[in-house]
């Protein structure tokens, strides 16, 4: 009894000398405000609250980052610029004007001053998504997709799904960059795209791309392994036979590869891709009616309708028909321009049909341009 006595002695001891809880400030309970409206898109008023907050705390950071940051959501660059600009050199620690000094830095050009920003922004307070985003955007404006990707681990801390995605976006964009660069970096792409799939492994688009590469670089069993994964419904049989196909053909096996694609036609007429590499099979075999008889009747796909133009030319033209090769060799180069294979038919097919100077005009596009000598002659 004596012992609940004295701790309820102490218990109010403890409240009444507890100091009272300290008030919200008139610039946080405005700040609190602005981030509510600014959540909201009521810019307006966001921006009509922070003009009467500070003018009367005009030196106040928080309120300043927001204000410069909602003129920049509303599209008035200049007048946030302007409220960046009474904070010259600024190296404090208030997580929302260095995130407005990030993004004004950002539309700059200024690269590496904006992410300086957006890390301090983050080191301040990680729970800001706003820095967040803005540090993997500018490092991906950069090209800079490695260093991307590892900023999104800090957008995933906060919100994982959006925190993946964008993690995604950078390893594809490096994937790509990689590409570009020669045969000698597919297999560098391949690993990008790996890692964005295992990120994201429902996106089948993402998927096909990558299935497509691993075939290119004859790297059947991790294509499989995939193809199994991504294609294991009942209602994806198609799709499997398809891949499967294609790794047979890649591992020079015509008749597995037909059988795969005869398969994949059987679980879905309608399916372009099976059906544009039986007829490739059949030009390969020198089987030009074949081949013409699988490509006639297929739908003009966007995805796949310079390729089926250019294969259906090879057909028409082993059959003898030169109208119809020259035709689709002229639909083949308007789907794509820059068709190398489209260029060099059209262009041999004009010289043997007397038209030798419109002809060469388009071999001569496939010679390499001989490079400008520099100032002052040759080096």
């Amino acid at each position: 009894m004596r012992r609940r006595a004295l701790a309820g002695v102490l218990l109010l001891t403890a409240l009444v000398g507890a100091p009272p809880a300290q008030e919200a400030s008139p610039a946080q309970e405005a700040a609190a405000q602005v981030r509510t409206l600014r959540k909201a898109g009521r810019l307006d008023d966001a921006l009509a609250l922070l003009v009467r907050a500070r003018a009367t705390a005009p030196r106040d950071e928080l309120l300043a980052g927001l204000q410069g940051l909602c003129l920049l959501d509303a599209g008035q660059a200049a007048q946030a610029a302007q409220v960046g600009a009474e904070f010259p050199g600024y190296a404090g620690a208030e997580p929302r004007l260095r995130t407005l000094l990030g993004r004004l830095a950002q539309r700059a050009g200024r690269t590496d001053e904006a992410c300086a920003h957006f890390e301090a922004a983050l080191a301040a307070d990680g729970r800001l998504l706003e820095p967040a985003l803005e540090l993997v955007r500018t490092q991906m404006l950069a090209g800079r997709f490695g260093a991307a990707a590892s900023a999104a681990a800090r957008v995933e801390a906060i919100q994982p799904e959006l925190g993946r995605k964008l993690a995604g976006d950078a390893l594809i964009a490096h994937a790509e960059k990689l590409m570009g660069q020669g045969e000698e970096m597919l297999g560098l792409a391949a690993d990008k795209l790996a890692a964005a799939v295992a990120l994201r492994p429902d996106e089948r688009e993402l998927c096909e791309k990558l299935l497509d590469l691993q075939v290119r670089l004859l790297r059947f069993d991790d294509a499989r392994a995939l193809a199994a994964r991504a294609f294991a419904a009942p209602g994806a049989r198609a799709e499997a036979r398809y891949w499967e196909g294609r790794c047979r053909a890649g591992q020079l096996d015509p008749a597995g590869a037909r059988s795969a694609f005869d398969e994949a036609l059987a679980a879905d007429p309608r399916h372009a891709g099976a059906a544009l590499e039986l007829a490739r099979l059949a030009l390969d075999a020198g089987d030009f009616a074949a081949a013409r008889e699988r490509l006639l009747p297929l739908p003009a796909s966007p995805r796949d309708a310079a390729r089926r133009a250019l294969m259906l030319a090879q057909a028409e033209a082993g059959l003898g028909n030169d109208a119809a090769a020259e035709a689709a060799l002229r639909e083949a180069l308007r789907l794509d321009p820059d068709s190398t294979k489209a260029l060099y038919l059209l262009g041999r097919l004009l010289v043997r049909t007397g038209r030798a100077e419109e002809g060469r005009a388009l071999l001569d596009r496939l010679a390499p341009a001989a490079p400008a000598p520099a100032a002052g002659g040759e080096r």
